[in-house]
């Protein structure tokens, strides 16, 4: 490795104050254990929200790109062949 050349993942954060070096993930995961039960609560509502929309965008990319074409044509095909039911 070069000298002075940080070669870790992007993820890792510097360390502080002595603590040995921690990934982002393990800080959040530290963060949200620290958490009380309102603020637990609130951020499983913004995270679920959040999951959400992510899941929403990647649907529509998936749609707009056409990888779902396939599946749609099934779908209707079964439909029009009377091999599908009301729910």
């Amino acid at each position: 490795m070069a000298r002075g050349v940080d070669a870790r993942p992007a993820f890792v954060l510097k360390s502080h104050a002595g603590e040995a070096d921690v990934t982002k993930l393990e800080r959040i995961e530290q963060d949200v254990e620290k958490l009380s039960s309102k603020e637990l609560a609130e951020f499983r509502k913004w995270f679920h929200a959040y999951d959400a929309a992510l899941w929403d965008q990647q649907l529509e990319r998936d749609v707009r790109s056409g990888k779902l074409e396939r599946l749609r044509q099934q779908a209707v095909a079964e439909h029009q062949d009377q091999r599908t039911r009301e729910l």
